[in-house]
């Protein structure tokens, strides 16, 4: 007996309508909705059908359970800058992402949530964010994918590339308790935009765990939380002292790992440059694109890793068996590679302040807590237990 949605959420992965899916398998249209909705089985024939035409394997199909994850921030995208089969494709590659996290983490003693909530301004937030990221105002946050991975966010590189969606975060799981955010083709963004996006996304989980409220105030709040996470004002003002030069702007971006637009952006807002100051540096970064552009593009990508570091965990010290984990997780091996290699390996996911032999990904016993990153004694000590 197979599980109607589970179907579904397969057919909305592979971004097929139900029409589509109907033609590959020689169905009338209504079929496959009465099959997803849970009134008709397929006949054995069909059923084998499904599976050589989806690739997902019968097990699939068969489970019971369906996880939860909401649309999340998603849901704040309008409508007319994103139609409704992309911010579905999105969101079932991450309920996919995050369904592999949570079996996966069954054998793990994984990283909790560990980042305070409550009701406060989003400056506010900010700060009390990156005071528990252990960040002074004046401190550039290093790598903000590691710091919120450490603190217990799962977060996605989604491996399938959809043109009007950055990224999305959502609270999924039992009784959504777990923060996610997915990010799409990291690969293809520069670390200052990635980052931003980041910031952006982790705005969405603190302040806006409730869809109720005007949708344009939730973006503007999660693009000032950002900027104030990224850029505190208190250390902006110290920064920027009378006209604000191009190549002071870079030195800025450089240093606080963001976009020059951001700096100028960030500098406007707080009123520490006039608006002609303003102007004039937009004409200026028109003039030097290429330049900023390969300043920004030799900046180490900021990609995350739990994902992959989990799988890497479960078979070590081996490399990973993608037949067993596919057989593990009921996933083709395909898609099942396609997710895993999309996330960071153990070389990608680096941090100015680690050395290489701290990012040794070893793994644990049941009980034994679960890191990303590890020193040589910790290594040693696993190893001769």
């Amino acid at each position: 007996m197979i599980n109607g949605l589970k179907l579904k959420q397969v057919r909305e992965i592979l971004g097929l309508t139900q029409g589509e899916l109907a033609e590959e398998l020689n169905v009338s249209q209504s079929t496959i909705a009465y099959i997803e909705g849970g009134y008709l089985q397929p006949a054995e024939e069909l059923l084998q059908k499904i599976c050589d035409v989806t690739l997902f394997p019968r097990s699939f199909f068969e489970r019971i359970e369906v996880t939860d994850f909401p649309y999340g921030s998603l849901l704040y995208r309008s409508r007319a800058s994103l139609d409704a089969s992309e911010k579905t494709q999105a969101n079932r590659y991450g309920q996919l992402m995050f369904e592999i996290a949570e079996k996966l983490s069954r054998r793990l003693n994984s990283p909790q949530f560990s980042l305070p909530k409550g009701k406060v301004d989003a400056i506010t937030r900010a700060g009390i964010t990156r005071s528990n990221l252990g960040y002074v105002p004046e401190e550039p946050i290093d790598d903000l994918i590691y710091d919120l991975e450490k603190k217990g966010v799962l977060i996605f590189n989604s491996p399938t590339p959809l043109s009007k969606i950055d990224a999305f975060s959502t609270w999924a799981g039992f009784e959504n308790k777990k923060p996610v955010i997915v990010l799409i083709s990291a690969e293809d963004q520069t670390t200052y935009r990635t980052r931003f996006t980041v910031a952006h996304e982790l705005a969405h989980l603190m302040l806006h765990a409730t869809l109720f409220g005007d949708i344009h105030e939730f973006e503007r709040e999660a693009n000032t939380f950002a900027a104030e996470l990224l850029l505190p004002a208190e250390i902006m003002a110290g920064l920027i002292v009378g006209p604000l030069s191009l190549l002071r702007a870079i030195k800025i971006m450089e240093e606080w790992k963001v976009s020059i637009q951001a700096v100028i952006k960030r500098a406007h807002e707080l009123h520490l440059i006039t608006d002609n100051n303003y102007k004039s540096l937009y004409v200026q970064i028109s003039q030097q694109k290429k330049k900023i552009q390969e300043i920004e593009n030799k900046v180490p990508k900021e990609k995350p890793r739990c994902l992959r570091a989990m799988a890497e965990a479960t078979f070590y010290p081996k490399k990973i068996n993608y037949q067993q984990l596919a057989k593990d997780v009921g996933l083709p091996i395909p898609i099942l590679k396609k997710i895993i290699e999309a996330q960071a390996n153990k070389e990608e996911y680096t941090r100015s302040n680690v050395t290489p032999s701290e990012r040794k990904v070893i793994k644990f016993p049941e009980n034994r807590s679960f890191s990303y990153h590890l020193t040589d004694e910790d290594i040693d000590e696993d190893l001769s237990n």
